[in-house]
């Protein structure tokens, strides 16, 4: 008798997670099932609960990684001045969400209804806020951005750009010139924070 070969557990892993990326792509987080993503990767349901504790685990997974990419995406040259470092961090907030769109509806688009982050998914996601912070602390430091509580200045800037880019992959943009449009949005929102 020939010994079967086992799939390699990351290797697995990785499958199970291409998998609910796909369909979250295809067919919105309702499709996130453990039956549909067993069948989309491959592989017996019971390998979701053996590697993932089943499809929360797999949800919680994607959304972390999604959360670390976007964190190292958010990671600007640091020899920019703090204004041009927290512009060029919007343009590559918009940038990821453009080329990793599964991630980006998983993280801010979909409504789960049976999907809280563990505490180290909600840490995974604080990241990626903490970059934006620490660049608006830096342009208030830099005299370029008025004085105020950071994490407010962080949250205004994130609520907009998370506005236009959302409407802009729900295809809801008017711009004749999308990418111009965004920076000009970008330039207005740090005019009016070294304003106020």
């Amino acid at each position: 008798m020939v010994p079967r070969s086992r799939t390699a557990s990351g290797e697995l892993e990785g499958k199970i997670l291409t998998a609910a990326l796909e369909l979250l792509a295809e067919q919105g987080s309702r499709a996130l099932t453990v039956r549909g993503i067993a069948t989309r990767a491959g592989v017996a349901p019971m390998g979701i609960y053996n590697h993932f504790d089943g499809k929360v685990g797999v949800i919680e997974a994607v959304w972390t990684e999604g959360f670390d990419r976007l964190s190292t995406a958010m990671e600007v040259d640091e020899t920019l001045s703090p204004l041009d470092a927290l512009v060029a961090c919007g343009r590559s907030y918009r940038r990821f969400a453009h080329e990793h769109p599964a991630y980006y509806r998983l993280m801010f688009m979909e409504q789960l209804d049976d999907f809280t982050p563990s505490p180290q998914g909600a840490v995974a996601s604080g990241r990626s806020l903490q970059i934006l912070v620490n660049r608006v602390e830096s342009a208030q430091n830099a005299g370029v951005i008025a004085a105020g509580r950071s994490i407010d200045i962080a949250q205004g800037i994130w609520a907009a750009v998370h506005g236009w880019v959302s409407l802009e992959l729900l295809r809801v943009n008017f711009a004749l010139d999308a990418d111009d449009a965004y920076d000009q949005l970008l330039q207005s929102i740090c005019r009016g924070f070294r304003d106020s």
